[in-house]
């Protein structure tokens, strides 16, 4: 499941006026709403074109002379969509991996172009004046694997420092001074070297 949830600072108009140009805007865009509160409503729709739920819910509440506009999106595969990735992912599963980060794209994607659509209707209400507080910076983007570490270096005799240790005869390593063992290949070290 996909979430995301902002709060949105307006100085000015008073919440009745933002709550309605927020109901314009998301039922233009297709969501069917209904009250929850007095100043709240909740959405449901599906996307044709992807096959996922979208669920939005925005509560407006006043603060200062103005309002706060709290907005919670959520999306997730229908019931069609998951049975659709599972087969792909028993079938296909490299490029159910791959459907899976561009299923997460596309949630992305709809939620950075719902923002902008209820935005932007917001900031046209008559006498709309946000706060310094917004717009919130865009969401970040998915979070990346790490990458896998590198490979280890091959070991390489080290040279010995005179006086203070000998070398292995087998593999030149540095030993420390009457070593009778060679501590990286384990040869044997005769006596005097």
């Amino acid at each position: 499941m996909f979430e995301r949830q902002e709060t949105w600072y307006f100085d000015a108009p008073a919440p009745k006026d933002l709550y309605e140009s927020a109901w314009k805007s998301l039922s233009a865009a297709g969501f069917p709403l209904s009250q929850t509160s007095a100043y709240g409503f909740r959405g449901k729709s599906v996307s044709p074109t992807w096959g996922l739920h979208r669920l939005i819910e925005v509560n407006v509440l006043p603060w200062n002379q103005g309002a706060t506009v709290r907005v919670d999106f959520r999306a997730a595969p229908t019931d069609e969509g998951l049975a659709v990735g599972v087969v792909g992912a028993i079938v296909f599963f490299p490029v159910a991996v791959v459907g899976g980060a561009i299923s997460w794209d596309k949630y992305n994607n709809d939620w950075q172009e719902t923002r902008n659509r209820l935005w932007n209707s917001l900031l046209q209400t008559p006498s709309a004046r946000a706060s310094n507080f917004a717009p919130p910076p865009p969401s970040p983007p998915p979070p990346a694997t790490a990458p896998s570490p590198p490979p280890p270096a091959p070991s390489t005799p080290l040279p010995s420092a005179p006086g203070s240790s000998i070398q292995c005869p087998s593999c030149h390593a540095a030993l420390p001074a009457g070593s009778k063992f060679c501590n990286l290949c384990g040869a044997t070290v005769p006596a005097g070297t």
